[in-house]
């Protein structure tokens, strides 16, 4: 699951045994993927509840 939200860095033969500058990308990616992830679901909620209010909903 956690490769879905990473971006490929290493070559192949480095993906079972990655060397340390990709362990420290992936770990830089995943914190930006979570950080984009955490804004979408805002911005969603944000949309979705002025969608409600101007649709009339209370």
């Amino acid at each position: 699951m956690r490769e879905l939200f990473t971006f490929p860095i290493c070559h192949a033969h480095q993906v079972f045994h990655p060397c340390r500058p990709c362990e420290r990308e992936q770990a830089r990616n995943q914190v930006k993927n979570w950080t984009a992830i955490g804004w979408l679901l805002t911005f969603s909620v944000f949309f979705m509840v002025v969608l409600w209010y101007s649709a009339g909903g209370r």
